[in-house]
C-alpha cells in the first residue's frame, strides 16, 4: 500500500468525491481556496465530464447555487470560512426551511481582518446556532 502526504483541504476534496459529490460552488476565501483549487484539478481530469465547478460572485451566491443544484437532484457542496460563514447564514437558513440536505465546509480563519484564533469558538457558535434558528444543523 502506497503512502500519500496530504493536507486537510486535499482530504476534504477526496472525501467529497468518495461521497459522490458532483458539483462544488465556491468563492475564493482563505483558507478554503485550496479546496476549490483541488476540486477544479479533478474536474479537469474527469473524462466523463461528471465533476463540475462554478465560481460564484460571492459566498451568498455559492450557497444559493448549491441549493439550486440540490433541488435539481445533484450532490453539491460549498466551502467557506470566517466572513463567508456570516454571508452563508441566509442560504443555510433557506435550506433549513426547505428541509434540504446541504454540505458546507466551514474553516476557521484567523488574522487581523476577523480577529485572532484565540476566539476559536465563534465560528462554531455561528455555524451551530446562526440563521433563523429553525433548522437542525449537524456540525
Amino acid at each position: 500500500m502506497s503512502k500519500e502526504f496530504l493536507i486537510g483541504n486535499e482530504i476534504i476534496v477526496k472525501a467529497a468525491r468518495a461521497a459522490g459529490a458532483e458539483i462544488m460552488f465556491g468563492y475564493p476565501i482563505t483558507p478554503t481556496t485550496e479546496i476549490m483549487s483541488y476540486w477544479t484539478k479533478i474536474s479537469e481530469k474527469d473524462e466523463n465530464d461528471q465533476i463540475k465547478f462554478l465560481q460564484a460572485e460571492d459566498e451568498m451566491a455559492a450557497g444559493f447555487a448549491m441549493i439550486g443544484a440540490v433541488l435539481g437532484g445533484k450532490k453539491a457542496f460549498t466551502a467557506t470560512s470566517g466572513p463567508g460563514n456570516i454571508l452563508m447564514q441566509d442560504p443555510m437558513s433557506m435550506a433549513e426551511a426547505m428541509r434540504l440536505p446541504t454540505v458546507t465546509f466551514i474553516m476557521q480563519r484567523g488574522g487581523p481582518s476577523t480577529g485572532t484564533v484565540i476566539y476559536s469558538q465563534q465560528e462554531l457558535i455561528l455555524t451551530s446556532h446562526g440563521g433563523n434558528g429553525e433548522g437542525m444543523r449537524i456540525v
